[in-house]
């Protein structure tokens, strides 16, 4: 079956007569007509009727048309990523982002790309893992970083890109952590704490169940579902928080809070980088994922493979 005929029919079915689709086109209506006709013969039966109003689809005609649309619809994807392999890296890329690792990431990755990867414009999504990993299936984001890609989710695929570790937090007048890479999660337990309202958010499960395994009981002082109000919150010396290294990190960067990562146990997660499992990834999202893995790598970088503080392992 000749595609270029094929186009041209299911053209035709699209702007409902041969005149308007000829004009659209730019083709003369006897060469369309000459196209239709050479199909039909081809397949044996009438693809459309032909009416005072125009022309419409036989019961074939929509089969082909139904059929046919995904077939072409795949090629040109196809076509678009076989040119985009010798071409430098260009096109628009949505990057999913959770706060806290937006709060990490976001900043150096758009630098890097505007140095690195000119023809590459970024526009970020933030939402939680759960709904970025949605969207990601959905196709309505590119690539995503977040955490915990579960195996059996169908129409993505992710790769871990670093650990991630959960920190305790609280204001530098506090003193109980100042100095320290560490606290024993035991230690940080015994602090009131400023917890996640929510009570099925995935990461307050996760902290309560490393908790209940170790044989801790946490001390929940205030429940709240903002980082605003967790900041003015931890104003308070006798108050602290567990919480990931970059949800705070604007303030523990300018010495307003500090943070130790919790051992005894440890307690992390997976910092994913999920993608559509339905395509290959383009050229710009490969670049992208390049400057991702340099990010994860660089000596300079924060909260990833090694924990924050002083004497960061």
């Amino acid at each position: 079956m000749d595609l270029r005929r094929l186009r041209t029919v299911l053209a035709i079915m699209e702007h409902g007569s041969l005149s308007r689709a000829a004009e659209r086109l730019g083709i003369a209506q006897p060469a369309l007509g000459a196209q239709l006709r050479h199909l039909e013969e081809e397949l044996g039966v009438p693809l459309l009727l032909r009416h005072s109003r125009g022309v419409t689809p036989t019961e074939a005609g929509r089969a082909l048309r139904d059929g046919a649309w995904p077939l072409l619809e795949g090629l040109d994807a196809l076509a678009a990523r076989i040119r985009d392999l010798g071409n430098t890296p260009c096109g628009r890329v949505v990057v999913g982002v959770t706060p806290s690792t937006g709060n990490l990431l976001a900043a150096p990755l758009l630098r890097a790309t505007t140095q690195d990867l000119p023809g590459v414009a970024l526009s970020f999504v933030e939402a939680l893992s759960t709904a970025l990993i949605d969207q990601v299936a959905e196709g309505a984001v590119d690539l995503a970083v977040c955490y915990d890609m579960p195996a059996d989710r169908r129409g993505v695929r992710g790769e871990t890109l670093a650990r991630d570790w959960l920190v305790f937090v609280e204001t530098h007048e506090a003193g109980r952590i100042a100095g320290r890479a560490e606290i024993p999660f035991a230690e940080a337990a015994a602090v009131p704490l400023v917890m996640s309202a929510l009570g099925n958010e995935v990461l307050r499960q996760m902290i309560e169940g490393s908790a209940r395994a170790a044989g801790l009981d946490l001390i929940v002082a205030h429940e709240v579902q903002s980082m605003g109000l967790t900041r003015a919150l931890l104003s308070d010396p006798g108050l602290g928080a567990i919480l990931p290294y970059g949800a705070l990190i604007d303030d523990i960067r300018a010495g307003r809070l500090v943070a130790a990562r919790l051992v005894r146990p440890v307690v992390g997660r997976r910092l994913c980088l999920v993608h559509s499992d339905r395509r290959p990834l383009n050229r710009a999202e490969l670049a992208l994922r390049g400057a991702l893995l340099q990010l994860m790598a660089a000596p300079e970088g924060e909260g990833w493979e090694a924990p924050p503080g002083q004497d960061a392992i």
